[in-house]
C-alpha cells in the first residue's frame, strides 16, 4: 500500500476534526502535523508531496486522536506564544490567550510611564502579578520593562512551577511566591495586575468543551456573579500599592462598569475601562493615592 504523502495525511485529519466539530480544524490539522514532524510550516510546505515516515505518521495520529477528545492544542504540543515569546502550558494553567495580550500592553505602557517617574530617584519599580497562572503576564512586564522588580503569585503550587519554567526560559528573574492573593505577600508595590477567575459559576458547564473539561476550574470560577476575585483583590490592593500605585485587571466582556464600581467604593481614583482589539472591554485599572 502506497505511504501517504503529507498533503493527504493532513487533509485527512482536516476532515476528522472539522466532522468532530472541533474549532479551525484545518490550522490545527497543519499545526499538529508541524509538531509530529518537528518541522515549521515553511518546512513542511516543501515536502507536501513526500509520503510521511511512520514514525511521524503515529506521533501525527496520536496527537490528532487527541484533538478529537477536544484536548487543547497547546496542551497537546505543550506550548504557546504569548507576546512573542515561547511559554509551556499543561492543563495545571491556563492557556494564554490573544485577548489577555491586551492587558499584557497596558501593563507595560504603565510600567514604563512608573520607571519614568522614579528614575531620578534611582529606586526600580515594583510590580506583583496576583494569579499568575503560566506566568504570561509577569514574564511579559519583566521581558519588555527591563529594571522592574517583578514578583507573582498563585494558590496552585502546580501552576507556579510551570510559571518558574516560563521566567527562566524568558531570561527574566521574578520572584514567586505559593499565597492566596495577598496572604503571604510582602512589601509595597507601585503596580498589581491579575488576571483573576471571572467565570460566573452557572456559567462553566457552558463553556467549550476545551476549557470546561480541560482547563483547571480553580483558574475559572470567579464565584456566583463573576467578580468575587475582583473584591478581594481591590479590597485589598491599597495596603499594598504605593502612592499613586496602579492595579490594573483583565476582565469578562460584560463585566466592566462592575468592576470600575468595585474600584470605586475601594477608594481608587482615574478609573478606566480599556477594549480588546475586538472591541470588547478587557480591562480595568485605577490609581491609589494616599
Amino acid at each position: 500500500m502506497k505511504a501517504m504523502t503529507y498533503c493527504e495525511v493532513r487533509a485527512d485529519a482536516g476532515r476528522r476534526l472539522a466532522a468532530a466539530g472541533v474549532p479551525d480544524a484545518d490550522i490545527d490539522a497543519e499545526l499538529l502535523l508541524e509538531y509530529s514532524s518537528g518541522r515549521d510550516r515553511a518546512h513542511v510546505l516543501t515536502v507536501l508531496g513526500e509520503p510521511v515516515p511512520e514514525e511521524v505518521l503515529a506521533r501525527y495520529e496520536e496527537a490528532v486522536k487527541l484533538r478529537l477528545l477536544r484536548i487543547p492544542l497547546q496542551q497537546i504540543t505543550g506550548e504557546t506564544e504569548f507576546m512573542g515569546i515561547r511559554f509551556l502550558v499543561s492543563d495545571k494553567v491556563l492557556c494564554p490567550r490573544q485577548d489577555t495580550e491586551t492587558v499584557a500592553e497596558e501593563a507595560i505602557h504603565v510600567i514604563r510611564q512608573k520607571q519614568k517617574e522614579t528614575a531620578a530617584g534611582g529606586r526600580k519599580v515594583r510590580v506583583l502579578d496576583l494569579c499568575t497562572g503560566s506566568g504570561c503576564l509577569i514574564v511579559s512586564v519583566a521581558r519588555f520593562c527591563p529594571g522592574t522588580e517583578a514578583a507573582a503569585s498563585d494558590i496552585s503550587p502546580e501552576a507556579l512551577e510551570i510559571a518558574e519554567k516560563n521566567a527562566a526560559l524568558a531570561g527574566v528573574s521574578v520572584s514567586f511566591t505559593e499565597s492566596d492573593l495577598f496572604e503571604k505577600i510582602s512589601g509595597s508595590f507601585d503596580v498589581i495586575i491579575s488576571n483573576p477567575p471571572y467565570i460566573r459559576s452557572r456559567d462553566i458547564p457552558d463553556l467549550m468543551e476545551e476549557v470546561k473539561d480541560h482547563e483547571p476550574h480553580l483558574a475559572l470560577d470567579g464565584g456566583p456573579d463573576g467578580l468575587l476575585f475582583y473584591r478581594k483583590i481591590a479590597s485589598g490592593a491599597p495596603h499594598f500599592l504605593n502612592d499613586g500605585g496602579v492595579l490594573l485587571f483583565e476582565i469578562g466582556m460584560d463585566e466592566g462598569e462592575d468592576v470600575r464600581k468595585i474600584l470605586g467604593e475601594c477608594g481608587f481614583a482615574d478609573i478606566q475601562v480599556r477594549k480588546d482589539l475586538a472591541g470588547n472591554d478587557r480591562l480595568v485599572l485605577g490609581s491609589r493615592y494616599v
